[in-house]
């Protein structure tokens, strides 16, 4: 099974446990606050949930480099539609996202999708990696 590093687990869990904070003290800030300072702390906000957006789409981007140059999978071929699953392709579960979708998909549940558990999403992302890695080992070694 291919492991995604302890750092990019850190960062999810960390960034949800941010991001919820900063969404309730908004909340809160709005009940008791003046309007124009709840405007000014709405922008301050968003520009926080972007900026762990951005590290984790980096950390994340890492972790997916690190499989697809291994198999030699370009830009184009991760843009297209399927890559993301392609080892249930031709099954019941036949998903067509491609692998950037599905990591856009992964950063949107870690930033806006409180009823799963970060630590959730951060297996579900390494479980996905590990089988998209199996899937192209075994493609390469001639299996599929």
């Amino acid at each position: 099974m291919r492991r995604i590093s302890t750092l990019t687990k850190e960062a999810i869990c960390w960034s949800r446990s941010q991001v919820v904070a900063s969404r309730e003290r908004l909340e809160l800030w709005e009940q008791i606050g003046g309007p124009d300072s709840y405007k000014e702390l709405v922008e301050i906000n968003e520009a926080l949930v972007d900026g762990f957006r951005d590290t984790l789409s980096t950390l994340i981007a890492i972790e997916v480099k690190e499989v697809t140059d291994e198999f030699g999978i370009t830009e184009e071929q991760a843009q297209e539609q399927g890559s993301a699953f392609p080892h249930l392709q031709g099954t019941e579960i036949d998903l067509d996202e491609s692998i950037v979708e599905y990591c856009s998909e992964i950063l949107d549940d870690i930033t806006d999708l409180y009823t799963v558990p970060a630590v959730a999403i951060a297996d579900e992302l390494e479980e996905w990696l590990s089988e998209l890695y199996e899937w192209h080992l075994e493609k390469s070694e001639g299996g599929i």
